[in-house]
């Protein structure tokens, strides 16, 4: 799934050309979710939202797989994120970041992927190393600052904010003594309509995509 993903970041970015489709996946889960309605509000504010961040302050963040608002990121993911939304494979954690009764952004959490060279050459790792630590990894699958959203270093804040409460939150989630102890977060060659930069908060760009 992970490299499903970076082959069609890839190819939207125009850095390479993929053969034509010939079956087309329909994401039962998003689908259902917009079907159903069930969590979905029947109205969402997309009013324009341009105000200070201290004006936003403080954040709420839910945690919102196997609640009732989960098909709202899945919808949500489905139709402003430049992947849309796919189920994550393994361990995962889903936010929503809300402010004034309005969602602001979507966060998605996994487990990482096993084979990165420039995250084990950044860190260090030998095979071995990598093979006992990776399960403290969290990938960082999707992050959405909806469209409508122009808050000036919202981005950076809500990856703050989740950099104090992941570790707690993946060791609950999994159930076992498994807490997070860095984070995985992709990048890519230019800034997408719908998404969102870190900016800072202990963050590195390790490599651009080949």
């Amino acid at each position: 799934m992970v490299c499903r993903e970076l082959l069609l970041g890839l190819q939207r970015a125009g850095q390479i050309e993929l053969p034509p489709v010939h079956h087309v996946h329909r994401n039962p889960p998003a689908r259902r979710g917009s079907e159903s309605g069930s969590g979905v509000p029947t109205y969402l504010d997309t009013t324009p939202l341009d105000a200070p961040l201290s004006t936003l302050r403080p954040l709420e963040f839910h945690y919102v797989r196997r609640t009732p608002e989960e098909p709202l990121i899945h919808s949500l993911l489905e139709r402003h994120h430049y992947l849309g939304y796919t189920r994550p494979g393994g361990e995962h954690l889903k936010y929503l970041a809300w402010a004034q009764g309005r969602p602001l952004a979507c966060l998605a959490w996994s487990s990482a992927p096993r084979h990165l060279g420039s995250r084990v050459c950044f860190i260090g790792w030998s095979a071995e190393a990598r093979r006992r630590n990776i399960r403290f990894l969290a990938y960082n699958t999707r992050f959405l600052i909806l469209p409508w959203i122009q808050v000036e270093h919202l981005a950076s804040h809500i990856l703050g904010r989740m950099v104090k409460r992941l570790s707690e939150d993946w060791e609950k989630a999994c159930r076992a003594a498994r807490a997070a102890r860095g984070l995985d977060q992709p990048g890519g060659p230019r800034r997408r309509l719908g998404s969102g930069s870190p900016g800072g908060h202990g963050f590195s760009r390790l490599s651009h995509p080949r």
